[in-house]
């Protein structure tokens, strides 16, 4: 039996084995070979992986050079690290074990409840380099969607950090995303509020001067929400009259009474991972949750590591042809994954496809605008290899929100993409509305077509009962509502969550949230409530 050998990411690249000795690598592509493997988990095509790093090579020339290479690391590492047949490889996922896996392993079993223990590892692992001594290509862009992923998982353990109460967790996770992205205002912001709640004026006034000088040093002057801040912090507010930061942002609250439909989401990701395809319908008013769970979600695919694509269906662009998969392709695509699919799909498809995502043609080459198109089919066609593509590569999350201003072009190119999909790890996450979807005939034959899939689920968000617009409030103002005023809240929203959030957001704003709850009912029958 092969003895254990760790890959170090978090830092200086090394790797050793269970005795702790070193590994000396005779060359640079056998080191970055392994931080490659070791950095994208899951199995690859040979092809893909040949293309990775020797993208000038003929695909036969490719697979010999990968070969050899493999070889030579097992001669430099003493035994074999790789797990390969004749099509695919990955490191040996029961030998070899990766630092920046076991966080990501972490994460995925993360749960609705604050880990102090897992917030101080994620902080410790955002203040190392990752890949330190690496400089190739594909290295920028490894090290970019680390960040994506990290700073989606140091946001949520903020998020239930703050839940729990633990505000200096809340300020430390905060920092920690501040050094990873320094102009992140919402991480910015969050220091702020939650050091002026905890009474810390002076801390909380140096931060926001930081943040200030460091839009000034780009020519940028600080925003609106963040210049209320700085007043607050002028005046002196004190923890009872500012609320609790969630009270702030109103977003910072948890997804109260959804946790079930969270669970079968984050199922149907772990499944689609393990190259089970799924598709999730969302539906639901407007205000209901539906952009906020897939945001929430989105962030949940990212640091298990999936590739994510997502786009929002526009009203205005419902006549501009494949106008969804054109945003969800062409703001998702980095330059690694687009070298990658250049090299990998046949010159044919990359010009069919090139006339819905430019960025795919070759330079040399300018595609064919979708107004001279004379083969629909061949079009689809070559857009589906896309995907494909993509998810050989790497686990596809694809998320699309708003599918009730779907174009007719997308729509129907989705219901190709769910046919092929059953047996790859992609997984389609659709929010709608759903009674504008039942009036767009197109949209509601693309929604039946989905639904007949046995892979398909369909989960309906419903409205909130007053026992969740309690929590709603205990969370945001910390006050335990009386029944008949989480009643009244009931019946004016129709458990709108979005309804009752800016309602609360109201009762701060007019003070009517510090009156004792006697007087609220009465008050809040001449209050003007948001519309719908």
């Amino acid at each position: 039996m092969n003895d254990l050998i760790y890959v170090n990411l978090l830092g200086e690249f090394a790797v050793s084995n269970a005795q702790g000795i070193g590994v000396k690598f005779h060359s640079k592509l056998e080191r970055n070979l392994v931080a490659y493997l070791g950095f994208y988990s899951q199995t690859h095509d040979r092809d893909a992986l040949a293309d990775v790093f020797w993208s000038q090579e003929h695909h036969a020339a490719g697979r010999k050079n990968l070969s050899q290479l493999m070889w030579r690391v097992s001669q430099s590492v003493g035994q074999d690290v790789f797990a390969s047949d004749r099509d695919t490889v990955q490191l040996e996922p029961h030998t070899v074990q990766v630092d920046l896996n076991q966080l990501r392993e972490a994460l995925n079993l993360m749960v609705e409840v604050y880990d102090p223990v897992l917030a101080q590892k994620l902080i410790a692992g955002s203040q190392r380099e990752l890949f330190k001594g690496l400089n190739d290509d594909w290295v920028f862009e490894a090290r970019d969607q680390w960040q994506v992923e990290l700073t989606a998982g140091l946001r949520k353990l903020e998020h239930l950090a703050e839940m729990a109460g633990t505000l200096e967790d809340v300020i430390g996770l905060a920092r920690a995303q501040i050094r990873l992205e320094p102009l992140n205002e919402r991480a910015n912001a969050a220091v702020i509020r939650t050091c002026l709640v905890l009474g810390r004026s002076s801390e909380a006034r140096d931060h926001f001067e930081f943040f200030r000088r460091a839009l000034a040093d780009i020519g940028e002057s600080v925003s609106g929400k963040m210049r209320v801040l700085a007043e607050r912090i002028q005046t002196g507010h004190s923890r009872s009259n500012i609320g609790s930061p969630s009270a702030e942002l109103g977003l910072g609250l948890p997804m109260i009474g959804r946790s079930h439909v969270r669970e079968v989401c984050l199922k149907a990701l772990s499944e689609a991972k393990q190259g089970l395809g799924r598709i999730v319908l969302i539906e639901g008013e407007p205000g209901i949750g539906k952009s906020r769970l897939i945001q929430s979600l989105v962030d949940d695919a990212t640091w298990r590591g999936q590739n994510v694509l997502r786009a929002t269906a526009q009203e205005f662009a419902q006549l501009e042809a494949y106008r969804v998969i054109q945003d969800m392709l062409s703001d998702n695509l980095g330059s690694l994954r687009l070298e990658v699919l250049k090299n990998q799909l046949d010159p044919i498809w990359l010009l069919e496809a090139a006339r819905v995502v430019p960025k795919l043609a070759s330079g040399k080459t300018r595609p064919a605008s979708l107004g001279d198109l004379h083969d629909h089919q061949r079009l689809q066609e070559s857009l589906l290899e896309v995907f494909k593509t993509l998810a050989r590569l790497q686990p596809l999350a694809i998320f699309i929100d708003d599918l009730q201003w779907a174009d007719e072009s997308s729509l129907e190119l989705l219901q190709h993409l769910a046919r092929i999909s059953e047996h790859l790890p992609i997984i389609l996450m659709i929010g709608t509305r759903i009674i504008q979807a039942r009036e767009q005939d197109r949209v509601w034959r693309c929604i039946e077509a989905l639904d007949r899939f046995s892979f398909t689920q369909r989960l309906q968000l419903e409205p909130l009962r007053k026992d969740k617009i309690k929590e709603i409030a205990q969370k945001a103002l910390g006050i335990n509502l009386l029944p008949e005023v989480a009643l009244h809240l009931e019946q004016v929203s129709q458990g709108n969550p979005l309804f009752v959030i800016e309602t609360l957001k109201v009762m701060l704003e007019t003070g009517i949230a510090l009156e004792a709850q006697e007087h609220w009912l009465e008050r809040l029958k001449f209050m003007p409530l948001p519309s719908g």
